[in-house]
């Protein structure tokens, strides 16, 4: 139909999208955070920090995680079942 069908407010700064691991996942590079949405209630249902600036960063889901990686920094990854980041 080519209409929006949702707009879900994810804070400040996400630039980068990746869907899986039964989430749409939005990285927001300027606080460093991952938001999970949940695609059910268009909500966010968690917001992840990572600890370290994302300027640069992308995202990809697969695998029972999700993976930031970042100019000059370590691969994170982000366990999708409790959300928190395993490294």
């Amino acid at each position: 139909t080519n209409l929006i069908g949702e707009v879900v407010t994810v804070g400040a700064g996400p630039v980068r999208l990746a869907a899986g691991e039964g989430a749409v996942w939005a990285l927001g590079t300027g606080a460093g955070t991952v938001m999970r949405i949940d695609p059910a209630t268009a909500k966010v249902a968690a917001t992840v920090k990572l600890g370290r600036p994302a300027a640069g960063a992308s995202v990809a889901a697969g695998g029972g995680g999700v993976w930031v990686s970042a100019p000059g920094t370590p691969l994170l990854r982000i366990d999708a079942a409790s959300n928190a980041v395993t490294h």
